[in-house]
């Protein structure tokens, strides 16, 4: 069977019923196990021309922001499917490869650098809140939205289909995103709200939440429009979420998912809140032969470290205290 043909099957697997999902996944589990594996050493190779030609290989999915942050003019194609145990022939035989691959595989490949494909960032919520927005210059515009709290099970549903979805969609043009019953199952696992932010008594935005222990989870957050972006709109969401992460008691508020680079737009907007950046639980990990850059975030020694070409850099004194070590190369 083929990778089309399995990912076919699960297409038509997540058009089920949440109570028919339950059964199929009871009577398919010794299936599954043996679709995860086969799935995790067979491997896609996609040949990627322009400025720097490299080529990209995975088991999983196509990660175009990896791809375009290397190789802005990319034009890609897949080439041939591979298996694990051609992995180190295929890096000997190319000189600039990309591989996203299960961690597991990583001794495999010892001849270039490991990164991720996601860093999360954390905020501490005993830091007071005056401390948190000292560098948010949109301060002074948050405060004219007003915020209301829902945990109602309509008001998730359309957040998620009218506002999430396509807010998304119109940012990341490839991104692949849960239907919304899908991503219901995993929502309903832990106590969870919507924070929603209001402007003259209309819906602007929000982000759904959810408590688990003594942290606050950003699970999704989306605006109805980027016009409110100016408006402050959302700053005001991760200011009233800091503020409902604080009186629910939790300790630290997780924002979730950022790119591993430094340059990365979503990933300095947290750290200006004060955010450190933290491994992510996933298993996925991804393989660079000849490529690093500034600024990318590579796993060594099991910790997080920021690439540098200088000390002297002006981006690295903002994250001196984000929970990164900085490891000084030579450009490649």
């Amino acid at each position: 069977m083929s990778k089309l043909q399995i990912n076919k099957l699960v297409q038509n697997y997540q058009q089920l019923s949440p109570g028919k999902r339950i059964w199929v996944k009871r009577l398919t589990f010794p299936v599954r196990v043996i679709f995860d594996i086969f799935n995790n050493l067979c491997f896609d190779v996609f040949e990627v021309s322009g400025e720097r030609p490299l080529f990209f290989i995975t088991s999983t999915e196509l990660y175009p922001f990896f791809i375009k942050h290397f190789c802005l003019d990319a034009k890609i194609s897949k080439t041939s499917e591979i298996y694990a145990w051609d992995l180190k022939r295929f890096t000997r035989e190319h000189d600039t490869v990309i591989i996203e691959m299960h961690r597991y595989l990583a001794p495999l490949l010892s001849d270039g650098i490991i990164t991720v494909r996601w860093v999360r960032q954390e905020l501490d919520l005993s830091t007071s809140i005056h401390d948190i927005t000292r560098h948010i210059r949109e301060r002074k515009k948050m405060v004219q939205f007003q915020p209301e709290i829902s945990t109602d099970i309509n008001d998730m549903k359309f957040f998620y289909e009218k506002i999430f979805t396509p807010y998304i969609k119109k940012r990341y043009e490839n991104s692949f995103i849960d239907n919304y019953e899908t991503f219901k199952l995993s929502l309903i696992k832990n106590p969870w709200e919507l924070v929603l932010i209001k402007k003259n008594g209309l819906l602007v935005g929000g982000a759904c939440c959810s408590l688990n222990n003594d942290r606050y989870y950003w699970r999704i957050n989306a605006l109805i429009d980027d016009l409110y972006l100016k408006e402050g709109a959302m700053a005001a969401i991760y200011y009233y979420s800091i503020l409902r992460g604080k009186e629910k008691k939790a300790k630290i508020i997780d924002f979730g998912q950022s790119r591993p680079f430094l340059s990365d737009g979503v990933l300095k907007y947290k750290k200006k809140w004060g955010a450190k950046i933290i491994a992510d639980t996933s298993n996925r990990i991804v393989y660079l032969k000849n490529l690093n850059d500034e600024g990318l975030i590579i796993v060594e020694d099991k910790k997080l470290k920021a690439l540098i070409f200088s000390e002297k850099n002006a981006m690295i004194k903002p994250y001196s205290n984000s929970g990164l070590e900085l490891k000084i190369v030579t450009p490649s």
